[in-house]
């Protein structure tokens, strides 16, 4: 789910993407419609005026009036053969992890570009930015990062000792990296990543969310601010 300052925007794996204009009391189906089709949605992205979305091997579609009609999206992209993991904005591009890789254009442009120099695993399933730095986080691969703007990639593994990272959550200067049951951290771009789960409760799936300071959300609820001090 998406919001801009209008509208929430719900999609479905099955039937689209459903728009609301009252908080979710109500909801209207607005596409993108494929005929005698059932489109899934695999991710939904808001930029400014444009609303983007990928579909489930229909391809990728924009929007430039919040959904009331749509327009493909796909020359060089390949969503409609290849499952996509994740889409990210940043400085002026914008970025999907697909099966074959990381493709990406522009917030006005409908064409993509192949951008996977330096990527030893193209399954790519996330993305995160920190200054002038790009991350992107394949499947088993690891961390890679890129500090122009995906034109090549560099491993940033060091430390992780075989650990997957799922995410990145970039907080002030330093980056939390989080596997399934831990948490890692980088102070130097990704160089080199060290544990930062010492005192934390048995951990399954993290979930990492900044406001001020840094919480880590467990299954239980649990608030901690990591490295200083427990709140429940």
């Amino acid at each position: 789910m998406i919001t801009t300052d209008r509208y929430l925007f719900a999609g479905s794996s099955y039937n689209g993407i459903s728009r609301s204009s009252d908080n979710g009391l109500t909801w209207s189906s607005i596409g993108p419609f494929v005929p005698d089709h059932n489109v899934g949605i695999n991710a939904l992205l808001s930029v400014g005026t444009n609303l983007f979305a990928w579909t489930n091997y229909y391809g990728a579609y924009k929007s430039t009036n919040n959904g009331t009609s749509w327009a493909e999206v796909g020359g060089g992209h390949p969503g409609k053969n290849y499952f996509i993991y994740a889409v990210f904005a940043n400085s002026g591009f914008i970025y999907s992890g697909t099966s074959l890789g990381v493709f990406r254009s522009t917030y006005t442009e409908s064409l993509w570009d192949s951008v996977n120099t330096g990527l030893t695993d193209r399954n790519v399933v996330g993305f995160s930015a920190l200054g002038n730095s790009l991350f992107a986080i394949t499947y088993s691969g690891g961390v890679f990062r890129s500090s122009n703007n995906g034109d090549t990639w560099t491993r940033a593994n060091g430390g992780l000792s075989g650990s997957i990272i799922e995410s990145i959550i970039p907080c002030g200067t330093t980056l939390y990296g989080l596997t399934q049951d831990s948490v890692y951290k980088s102070t130097n771009n990704g160089d080199t990543w060290v544990p930062s789960s010492t005192g934390l409760p048995h951990l399954y799936y993290p979930q990492i969310a900044v406001s001020g300071i840094l919480y880590l959300l467990v299954i239980e609820v649990i608030q901690i601010c990591i490295g200083l001090r427990i709140m429940v």
